[in-house]
């Protein structure tokens, strides 16, 4: 995103990230949270929906505030953190009963995690055998984010997920249904967004989904809608 006027002055501001690591983001005082995330998103490959900005101990949950109203100027840091999973599901908890495909997406998350690893590690180090194992643990990425995309697009969005109202739809209302369609989106997003990438952050987002997503997969646990409501 570009600043949102020429006259106006660029300053720097820093992002520490999920990883420990930290990001330079060139903005203007009258840039707002909601634009930040979306550069955020950019740089980082964590989707705003599930990014939390903070700065000097407090939330930036407004997003069309601006910097200058937040009294954010040059140099200064914010804290970039993950929407943290638990409590009342966002989305249908328990409305599938389908743990063989929650595994097969975990396993396959586990797999990517340990690929960019890998890559990481050989990089070090470009030895023709090392470009070699390199390129079998990218062709192993990219085999496994292919297949999750897959297995969202063409099995759960194709033969589970049914608009409310539909022939054995499990939603009860429009919400609950389109929350079903975001948060499948967004692990296909996530995997997309690994292909492209060897950043280990990148897989946690996609961990992070995929965790989002297996709770309509999933039994729900006994008393956990009791204590959600509560």
């Amino acid at each position: 995103l570009s600043v949102n006027s020429p006259l106006e002055e660029i300053m720097q501001i820093y992002v520490s990230g999920v990883d420990g690591k930290s990001i330079t983001l060139n903005v203007s005082s009258s840039q707002k949270v909601g634009e930040v995330l979306d550069m955020v998103e950019d740089k980082t490959g964590l989707m705003k929906e599930q990014a939390v900005l903070s700065y000097a101990g407090k939330n930036l949950d407004r997003p069309e505030q601006t910097l200058k109203d937040l009294n954010i100027e040059s140099s200064a840091t914010l804290t970039l953190s993950m929407r943290l999973l638990g409590g009342h599901c966002q989305v249908p908890c328990g409305i599938f009963d389908d743990p063989k495909t929650v595994s097969e997406l975990k396993e396959a998350c586990a797999t990517i995690r340990k690929a960019m690893v890998q890559i990481n590690e050989l990089s070090k180090s470009v030895t023709p055998l090392n470009f070699n194992q390199m390129t079998r643990w990218v062709m192993t990425k990219e085999e496994h984010c292919k297949n999750i995309i897959t297995t969202i697009s063409e099995y759960c969005l194709c033969q589970r997920v049914k608009p409310a109202g539909a022939p054995k739809s499990p939603f009860k209302t429009d919400k609950d249904f389109v929350d079903a369609l975001k948060a499948h989106h967004a692990v296909m997003v996530c995997a997309m967004k690994a292909k492209q990438s060897v950043d280990i952050a990148v897989a946690g987002n996609l961990e992070h989904a995929v965790g989002d997503w297996q709770k309509m997969y999933l039994p729900v646990e006994e008393g956990t809608e009791a204590k959600a409501n509560l």
